[in-house]
């Protein structure tokens, strides 16, 4: 069995002759599921308006992709995410939503599910909002840390591991499904301040 030192030196010559080739293929495959993030929010922002009453900007819309944005950090390695945002103008409760794609290694092998967030200006706003929406969803789950209420949508590759685009769009249409049997954000928050 190789010793440490030896593990590190195959890794050290593997990375030499295959590094700039995997940071290629890994980029080429974020600005892919990024286009696709993109395409569906841009086509469904006009119902996320009507839905929510939310104005939503989608000339604005920005990608990410984690770790990779936080690449200063230390990654655990047990999560990797990748979508785009968008954001919504003028409120005083959201500041956007998104839609990606996410690997999570901490309960057993890793599996690549769709998801979809709304974030909040205030996380007290959090709680309140899974209340209204827990009847209509089992997949809701509050993320305290980065203001969000997200989503989870279906795995993101078919029994025979095929790309599932159609799943992606359907974590965004149920959101607008639940915000219009909610009646929207004025709704939600029981007429509260106009200004959502």
């Amino acid at each position: 069995m190789p010793d440490r030192n030896d593990a590190r030196d195959m890794l050290r010559r593997e990375g030499l002759t295959s590094y700039f080739d995997a940071l290629m293929a890994v980029d080429e495959f974020t600005r892919l599921i990024q286009a696709d993030c993109r395409k569906v929010l841009e086509r469904h922002a006009a119902a996320l308006h009507d839905a929510t009453g939310l104005k939503f900007a989608p000339k604005e819309i920005s990608d990410y992709s984690e770790p990779y944005n936080g690449r200063g950090k230390v990654w655990s390695g047990q999560y990797a995410s990748i979508g785009s945002m968008l954001p919504v103008l003028k409120s005083d409760k959201f500041s956007g939503t998104d839609a990606g794609l996410t690997w999570d290694q901490e309960d057993g092998p890793q599996s690549p599910y769709f998801y979809s967030c709304f974030y909040t200006q205030n996380v007290s706003l959090l709680d309140h909002l899974k209340s209204k929406f827990n009847r209509d969803s089992d997949r809701l789950y509050v993320d305290k840390a980065d203001y969000a209420i997200v989503l989870w949508g279906d795995l993101a590759v078919d029994p025979n591991g095929q790309y599932r685009f159609d799943a992606l769009e359907e974590v965004v249409l149920k959101w607008i499904s639940m915000w219009k049997k909610a009646g929207g954000v004025a709704n939600v928050f029981n007429g509260q301040s106009r200004k959502s």
